[in-house]
């Protein structure tokens, strides 16, 4: 705590008048923690192709957003795991952006897309995107 004491001298009709204001400060300690281990805030499939056709080979991009340290990305077919081609992580590592490359076949039609962000550091930070993909056959 902080005390001032402010003392004022006025003159009216030739007499001084002196009077004192005491005020006391209160400052409290202010303390700023900044958390190192944060969840992945979004996940988005951001280059689905509408339309694939079989034999041809596609990339599928998936970026993760807010993780802190980096999220760890899975890409999912259905419920088999995929291994993924390759992962980039922006400098401040608040970005990773994860592809998939692969040949669809005519049997993917139909299926289920999903690139998960997970935070291993927390539990309970998984979230996923999943999109749907429609196969033509040459």
């Amino acid at each position: 705590m902080l005390i001032y004491f402010f003392e004022c001298v006025f003159s009216f009709n030739q007499r001084a008048v002196v009077f004192g204001i005491q005020m006391a400060f209160v400052i409290s300690s202010y303390r700023r923690t900044v958390c190192g281990t944060l969840r992945p805030l979004d996940v988005r499939i951001i280059s689905p192709p509408h339309h694939l056709s079989a034999g041809r080979k596609v990339t599928l991009e998936c970026e993760s957003t807010g993780s802190r340290p980096r999220a760890v990305m899975t890409w999912w077919k259905g419920s088999q795991k995929i291994q993924t081609g390759n992962e980039v992580i922006s400098d401040n590592g608040n970005l990773t952006l994860s592809t998939l490359s692969f040949v669809p076949t005519a049997d993917d039609h139909g299926k289920k897309f999903t690139c998960t962000a997970k935070n291993p550091s927390l539990s309970n930070s998984l979230i996923e995107d999943t999109r749907t993909i429609t196969v033509h056959c040459k």
